[in-house]
């Protein structure tokens, strides 16, 4: 399917046609972009469903008009989707046809083609035709046909024919892996992936800010106790995303209350005070006012944040929620025997880069005999504290493997 996005005038507008057009009273605007001012409400020339065939003319002296009269013809045509699934519309007609799909609230376009890549397939006439396959969730929609150049026998035929065909596609597409909740993809932090809302499922779930106008795209990730943001702003990302953030599982998902900070093209960023330990669900999609391709298309979502840790308290290195002369004994026996429990180990028991900003007293980033020296020196000497604070009291150290080690309060 070969969509076309391109909002400008058609370079090629025919000077010696309208020339012949201007001399007999009539302007003929081609546009090879979406019109603008389509009126679902008078210029809907009729229904079609599934399985149907819907057909008229394309008339210049009777039909809706765009630019107030000088642009092509168009007729709409009322779609109802009743449940999920893959639909292809095809026309047939002399003309060189753009089709649209148009949104129920603002008749405006947000997926077109006029270059029906597969017309044979789908028995068409010829490749001057159109044609759109997609997965479409529920709903009402609009389609809308017109001329992207003038019609046969123009200016001295005003009228053509035309025929629209709605039916199940050919081939099912490929569906997204996570396009339902029950298949959300994990995140890692600050990493970012790449996913698309085209024939993205359409699962029920709370709307948290803008409805969505496309399937949903999910992911899932656990909080780390500090701030996560989800980003959709990079170029990279093709359509008006949103992204929606809820707790609770797929049965009973709540929305998660976030900040969204608006960015360029109307896309956006939440930022998320998340609980360590407790998963989220996130949902990206397309929405706002509707444009070409503004809903169903790739994105890129970056996720930020600091890794979950554990509290302790700095100098704990035998991991016993205390700090006293055992400490440094355990760093010397760690540092020339081996074998002793350490604080916030890898997966492995292996020493990690937790292990050693906790077991780090004396702030020199390596762990040695002079950090054994440095915690006896403050515990009877007077000497300086941990360089990242008092022992006495707990902080996070992120990253740490362990369950919280802090005294009990």
């Amino acid at each position: 399917m070969n969509n076309t996005t391109n909002r400008g005038l058609m370079a090629g507008i025919y000077i010696k046609l309208l020339t012949l057009a201007l001399l007999q009273g009539v302007i003929l605007c081609l546009c090879g972009g979406s019109l603008e001012a389509q009126d679902c409400v008078n210029c809907t020339r009729g229904e079609i469903e599934m399985g149907g065939t819907f057909s008229d003319t394309l008339a210049l002296n009777t039909d809706c008009r765009h630019t107030g009269g000088a642009g092509p013809p168009y007729d709409i045509i009322r779609y109802e989707q009743t449940e999920t699934g893959c639909v292809t519309f095809t026309t047939s007609s002399t003309c060189d046809t753009m089709l649209e799909l148009l949104d129920r609230d603002g008749c405006l376009a947000f997926i077109q083609n006029n270059d029906c890549a597969t017309w044979e397939a789908e028995g068409l006439q010829g490749i001057q035709n159109s044609c759109l396959s997609l997965r479409l969730c529920p709903g009402i929609y609009y389609l809308c046909l017109y001329p992207m150049a003038p019609c046969e026998g123009w200016p001295d035929i005003s009228e053509w024919e035309y025929s629209v065909r709605v039916s199940g596609c050919t081939e099912e597409p490929e569906l997204p892996a996570n396009d339902s909740c029950s298949n959300a993809i994990p995140l890692e932090l600050n990493t970012s992936v790449i996913g698309t809302t085209l024939h993205a499922s359409c699962d029920a779930a709370p709307d948290c800010a803008d409805d969505p106008r496309s399937g949903l795209a999910w992911y899932r990730f656990t909080g780390t106790g500090s701030e996560i943001e989800l980003n959709t702003c990079s170029p990279s990302t093709a359509i008006q995303a949103r992204v929606a953030v809820y707790t609770g599982d797929c049965a009973s998902l709540a929305c998660a209350e976030v900040k969204r900070i608006g960015c360029l093209g109307d896309r956006e960023t939440v930022l998320l005070n998340t609980i360590q330990g407790v998963e989220y669900l996130v949902a990206v999609y397309g929405a706002g006012e509707p444009d070409v391709d503004s809903w169903m298309g790739e994105f890129e979502l970056l996720v930020s944040g600091t890794s979950a840790g554990a509290l302790a308290l700095p100098g704990d290195f035998n991991a016993d929620s205390r700090v006293n002369i055992s400490d440094p004994i355990a760093v010397l026996e760690f540092l020339f025997i081996g074998g002793r429990r350490i604080p916030c180990p890898e997966a492995d028991g292996a020493f990690s880069a937790a292990s050693l900003a906790v077991a780090d007293f004396n702030g020199d980033a390596r762990l040695d005999i002079s950090d054994g020296v440095s915690m006896l020196s403050w515990l009877f000497l007077g000497g300086p504290a941990h360089h990242l604070g008092v022992p006495s009291e707990c902080r996070t150290f992120e990253g740490c493997s362990e369950e919280n080690i802090c005294p009990a309060p």
